[in-house]
């Protein structure tokens, strides 16, 4: 992959976003469940944490758990997204944001007790980034990672259609990626969401109990999930280590 490609694109993109926000916010609404479950995990985990925001973007994610973690350090590529997250969070003395490449951290071996990121690692070469991520994770220390998968040949043919949407580097992570985070970590698990979800999307809005909808499709999505190989076929995964 190219860092340069990477910085540009979202130097780009967090000064003037131009994306379709109406489908995009369609699709992230059947993805809700999804970062549901991230968010009440995140909170759940990182109490009293030294934590690592890895691919902070914009600073979305850190008001969940600023109050709670001892300390936040966000990083990014993007100069712009730091800029903007330092404004965001400037009122809290725990959290910060760096500008820094994903993979190789300008941080000491094990600082972190957990470590998470939300759409950031199929940005990244998979080993390198988890290798960093490794190194950077106290003995007994979590990470935790919200990512779309590849295999989905509906989500594909969307993704072939928007180009635009995604920078020329990044690629939904794979099988084989997965199997890398395992190299890495002794305790992984995997949980995957939104296969029949998915054919709501174009219609998600047009319905006025779609929340509804899409819990039930989740519902649904969690008896294919139950099985081994509908999984990879899924939108989203979440990934949880232990060091």
């Amino acid at each position: 992959m190219n860092i340069d490609n990477e910085r540009n694109f979202h130097e780009k993109r967090y000064a003037d976003d131009q994306r379709n926000t109406k489908f995009l916010s369609s699709a992230y609404l059947v993805g809700s469940i999804a970062y549901e479950f991230f968010f009440k995990k995140l909170r759940l985990i990182s109490e009293g944490c030294e934590v690592l925001e890895y691919g902070s973007g914009i600073s979305m994610y850190a008001n969940n758990i600023v109050l709670s973690a001892a300390n936040i350090t966000g990083i990014d590529i993007s100069a712009e997204a730091v800029k903007i997250s330092n404004s965001k969070m400037i009122q809290y003395d725990n959290c910060k944001y760096l500008v820094m490449d994903a993979m190789n951290l300008d941080f000491c071996d094990e600082k972190f007790n957990l470590v998470y990121g939300c759409g950031i690692i199929h940005h990244l070469d998979v080993d390198k980034a988890f290798s960093e991520i490794y190194r950077v994770t106290k003995h007994g220390g979590k990470t935790l990672f919200l990512e779309p998968l590849g295999h989905n040949p509906f989500v594909n043919f969307f993704r072939k259609l928007s180009p635009k949407l995604r920078s020329k580097d990044e690629h939904p992570l794979t099988i084989d990626d997965m199997e890398v985070i395992r190299k890495y970590f002794k305790k992984v698990n995997f949980t995957y969401f939104s296969l029949v979800s998915i054919a709501l999307i174009p219609v998600v809005r047009v319905f006025p109990l779609f929340i509804f909808m899409v819990r039930f499709a989740n519902f649904i999505d969690k008896l294919f999930f139950a099985l081994r190989f509908p999984r990879r076929w899924a939108w989203i995964v979440i990934v949880e280590c232990e060091k």
